[in-house]
């Protein structure tokens, strides 16, 4: 039966490695109208980790400073230099979520509440859910009441609010973990969840901890202290993820298809992140956070130190500026990747919607800033060691880290926005190659890593007075006039096809915050 479901998962996943395949709007959502819903769920679960762990990860970690374009290598410029336009996804990501992610959820869901198959409908609750927040965060208002009525012959739908979206979605997480996964009308997924393998208190915990991030995103523009402190339940114990790759043509991760196959030679380490886990940026290349060399391949041309362009610096070629070697010489060249660090991914790395890490991590800026901070220090700790330990380290290695007063160590942070500066600058770092939208997300909502507006043509050498380590700088091909992006666009094929797009929606910009941003 695993077999079965592993096969299920792959047909549809292998699909949206054809662009002109996964977005054939064409595709007829009653085509699988009486498959049941187990047979449906392993697709439900896997598509939307499969769209935002692909192109989502691609732009997210760019914009969250943590990969760059390379020089020479064209693909990937235009999210680099912040040249977006409605165009740019058009067809990708928006459109794949809701035609082929919610729809399924949706189906799920309908399917399981006529059967009262809570389980179920716990599990399409949570992802669907997981989804339309990640669709708010970066396109603001999109449809959801309207969404998904193609079948009753509504193809234009009317957008909702951002905020009334996450009221929403805050009901159905509710309303979903109030409900009773354990009588006899609820079947037990088994190997059909890809996910927690029919564990329905680990979807409980995922539940509660996706309430918490929900929570906390608004927070700074809503008073949340009602809805944290009374947040009852236990919090992710684990990663909520799915591996199934396997090391063969159009079975791999996507982002190891693409970086280390596809487009080999496009993607490159951000100096913005490689330069935050070094310990000297100009003196000797002393590594000060051991996870650099798992995230990151050396160059292979020049294997002694890590090596990393200024953010959007892809047409550098011979003047880039480097980390590690002498401070009175500070160029180096760079033709292309070779001469590069790049990301290091595997072909069995998991699709992440939630990892361990992250879910301590919140868990510790909750404790600060609405239970007093006593439980602070163990949940940050817990979650910088569970960082390391998904990257195959051990909680001796993060030690290190967390024993170092100029870099990790809770003791080097006095005041509680210190404290809570040291939880996002770790939790940036445990999204690297992963979750580069959740990454991109987080940074806008805390501004942490700080963004720092200089000449993007200057020196770095010359901002050591003024600039901190893992602060975002300019892209240095921007196109924005050095406003760093804050959204995505709402496709051009909704705006062509849909009245109901609002006019607002039509006419924004990247640099436009969505409406919880208050930075």
């Amino acid at each position: 039966m695993k077999r079965i479901y592993l096969i299920i998962i792959l047909l549809v996943l292998f699909s949206f490695s054809s662009c002109k395949k996964f977005l054939d709007i064409n595709h007829d959502p009653d085509a699988i109208e009486n498959v049941p819903i187990k047979m449906i769920l392993p697709s439900a679960l896997s598509s939307p980790m499969y769209i935002l762990g692909g192109d989502g990860q691609i732009i997210g970690a760019y914009w969250a400073q943590q990969w760059t374009q390379s020089t020479n290598s064209p693909q990937y410029q235009g999210f680099d230099s912040w040249q977006i336009t409605n165009s740019t996804f058009d067809g990708r990501g928006y459109g794949a979520l809701y035609y082929y992610s919610l729809t399924d959820l949706k189906r799920i869901k309908n399917e399981a509440r006529k059967t009262e198959n809570w389980s179920y409908y716990l599990m399409a609750t949570v992802i669907e859910s997981y989804v339309y927040q990640t669709l708010v965060d970066l396109y603001d208002n999109v449809p959801y009441t309207d969404a998904i009525q193609g079948e009753e012959g509504n193809i234009t739908p009317e957008f909702d609010m951002g905020e009334d979206i996450y009221t929403n979605i805050v009901d159905s997480l509710k309303y979903a973990l109030n409900l009773d996964v354990t009588t006899i009308t609820s079947e037990d997924p088994e190997e059909s969840d890809i996910i927690f393998n029919g564990d329905m208190n680990k979807w409980k915990e995922f539940a509660n901890t996706l309430l918490l991030k929900i929570y906390l995103r608004e927070s700074f523009k809503k008073d949340m202290s009602s809805e944290i402190t009374s947040l009852n339940g236990s919090f992710l114990s684990e990663d909520a993820d799915f591996n199934i790759f396997v090391n063969q043509s159009d079975k791999r991760n996507p982002i190891y298809a693409t970086a280390e196959i596809e487009q080999k030679g496009n993607i490159s380490m951000s100096r913005t992140l490689i330069g935050y886990l070094i310990d000297d940026m100009y003196g000797s290349p002393n590594i000060r956070d051991s996870r650099v060399d798992y995230l990151a391949y050396r160059p292979n041309k020049v294997p002694e130190a890590h090596r990393a362009l200024l953010q959007g610096d892809f047409y550098a070629n011979s003047n880039v500026y480097y980390l590690g070697g002498s401070s009175t010489v500070n160029y180096w060249g760079a033709e292309n990747i070779e001469y590069l660090s790049r990301p290091l991914i595997l072909y069995d790395t998991p699709l992440y919607y939630m990892t361990l890490a992250e879910s301590y991590f919140l868990q510790a800026e909750a404790d600060i800033r609405y239970k007093g901070g006593a439980e602070a220090q163990d949940l940050y700790e817990n979650g910088v060691k569970a960082a390391f330990r998904r990257l195959g380290l051990t909680d001796t290695d993060a030690q290190v880290i967390l024993d170092d007063v100029n870099y990790a160590a809770w003791s080097s942070a006095t005041t509680d926005d210190e404290r809570l500066n040291l939880i996002w600058m770790q939790k940036w770092v445990s999204m690297t190659n992963i979750q580069g939208i959740e990454a991109f997300i987080e940074h806008n909502r805390t501004d942490t890593p700080k963004e720092f507006n200089v000449n993007p043509n200057s020196d770095p050498i010359n901002w050591d007075d003024d600039y901190e380590r893992g602060w975002f700088t300019v892209s240095v091909n921007n196109v924005t006039n050095g406003r760093f992006p804050r959204r995505l666009l709402v496709p051009q094929s909704e705006i062509d096809g849909n009245p109901n797009v609002p006019d607002e929606m039509r006419n924004k910009k990247i640099y436009d915050p969505v409406w919880w941003d208050v930075n």
